[in-house]
């Protein structure tokens, strides 16, 4: 069973996420509990930075794993803390304030894992981020991918 399914042997890991729900360039510290439930506390700079937590629930016990999860992220900024970040991001034909988009958001996320047994682990669904637009204060949402690794140990 541990040959199958990696994340019997681990309990904790540190990873990176490129882009996605839970901000850019994110450094997240990942719990393991029962197996198949993974909550999170994230860090990611741009835009003045930010701190996301949440929990992803990853069913199967094999290498290669769906997963579902949700969480909310807020920025340093909404907390009291920093600048302003002054980034804007153009997406299609609409151009976002960085602080729109990973200011204060709920997202839900979808995607795959595989860990090896050595516990390195790599993720890549999609997540979808409700936020409020800074121009009309009127709810809206973005998908967005998310492309991340990590180490478990």
């Amino acid at each position: 069973e541990i040959a199958n399914n990696p994340r019997l042997l681990h309990s904790f890991g540190v990873g990176l996420d490129l882009i996605g729900s839970r901000g850019a360039l994110a450094i997240v510290g990942t719990v393991i509990v029962a197996e198949q439930w993974f909550p999170y506390l994230g860090l990611d700079f741009p835009g003045g930075g930010g701190i996301s937590a949440g929990v992803r629930f990853v069913p199967l016990k094999y290498r290669w794993s769906a997963f579902v999860g949700f969480g909310g992220h807020i920025s340093l900024y909404d907390l009291g803390i920093g600048n302003q970040g002054t980034d804007v991001l153009k997406i299609n034909e609409g151009e976002y304030q960085y602080l729109e988009l990973w200011g204060k958001n709920l997202h839900l996320d979808i995607g795959a894992q595989y860990m090896t047994p050595a516990g390195f682990a790599v993720e890549s669904g999609i997540g979808i981020l409700l936020f409020e637009r800074a121009t009309t204060h009127e709810p809206a949402f973005m998908p967005m991918f998310d492309i991340g690794a990590a180490w478990y140990f």
